[in-house]
């Protein structure tokens, strides 16, 4: 169970991120799953709407990259945040750190302190919490949850917006 918490976590994370750097974005379904063959699998990809094919200026270019960076590392971030612990958040980062490329240390170094922030860290517990509770998450739910810790929505909000949903899939 230890693993899934974290996994959990680190998933969040990215998420919490995405809605921080990218406030125009939108991102994919966030997923959870213990699978008894590969393990504590999660998921989640922000579609970055800064990495659209147009030209910008270099220095623009470069804030982009570098919140990229950010939001790969977020998972590092947020584990770290939770834990205090570099080893355990580095494990199963591998992936997002290649992702970084040549702004891995900065990107790190950023996610730390944004995932370490009291309203990222509120953030990411609540949406951790809901991934633990539902497994998967749509980007609707996630841009709700987090308003619940943010102050922007009631519990009793949150939890109306889930009930609706379910009455309208039925």
């Amino acid at each position: 169970m230890e693993d899934l918490h974290h996994t959990a976590i680190h998933e969040a994370g990215h998420a919490v991120a995405s809605i921080r750097l990218f406030p125009n974005g939108h991102g994919d379904t966030l997923t959870i799953q213990l699978d008894p063959d590969a393990g504590t699998t999660g998921h989640f990809r922000a579609e970055d709407v800064s990495f659209a094919e147009i030209s910008v200026p270099e220095e623009e270019a470069e804030t982009r990259f570098l919140n990229h960076a950010v939001y790969c590392c977020a998972g590092y971030g947020a584990v770290l945040a939770a834990t205090q612990d570099i080893r355990s958040a580095e494990t199963g980062c591998e992936p997002d750190f290649e992702e970084s490329g040549r702004f891995l240390d900065e990107g790190k170094a950023k996610a730390a302190e944004l995932m370490s922030r009291p309203e990222n860290v509120q953030a990411v517990k609540y949406l951790a919490d809901e991934l633990l509770s539902f497994g998967a998450l749509d980007w609707e739910q996630v841009v709700v949850a987090v308003s619940v810790p943010d102050g922007e929505a009631t519990e009793q909000e949150y939890r109306d917006f889930l009930s609706i949903r379910k009455i309208m899939a039925s």
